[in-house]
């Protein structure tokens, strides 16, 4: 599991641009299958097929009202094209794209004129790892 923190984070899902993240963690792993060879069972990692996930924590601020158009599109079993960079912009650290799948929201009431929002998003297929 990778987690970043930092203010310079921004990640799209479809045609949105999330900005104003405060954490994000990733997790990656490969499958495991049993194979039965010469009547023992051995375990194997299944090669190039890895799953991805992503949860990202957000900040809204409340001083407009969240665009409904934005919430609907974070709705859970909602898929887009995904992108995330921990430095936008950078050439220190890795750019993920993959197309996304949301899996599960939480937003908060507004606190202090901001709203807190946690996204839970997988990776659909392969995900691209770039160095920017």
């Amino acid at each position: 599991m990778t987690k970043f923190n930092g203010k310079d984070m921004i990640a799209t899902f479809g045609t949105w641009g999330l900005d104003g993240l405060i954490s994000v963690d990733f997790t990656s792993a490969a499958d495991i299958t049993e194979q039965a060879i010469s009547g023992q069972t051995y375990k194997a990692q299944i090669v190039g097929i890895p799953s991805a996930s992503f949860t990202i924590n957000m900040l809204l601020d409340n001083a407009t009202p969240i665009p409904s158009a934005l919430l609907n599109a974070l709705e859970p079993g909602k898929t887009g094209a995904f992108s995330f960079d921990p430095i936008r912009g950078s050439t220190f650290g890795g750019s993920y794209a993959g197309a996304g799948l949301v899996r599960q929201r939480d937003v908060t009431y507004p606190v202090e004129g901001f709203v807190a929002l946690n996204l839970q998003m997988g990776i659909d297929g392969a995900l691209s790892i770039t160095a920017t």
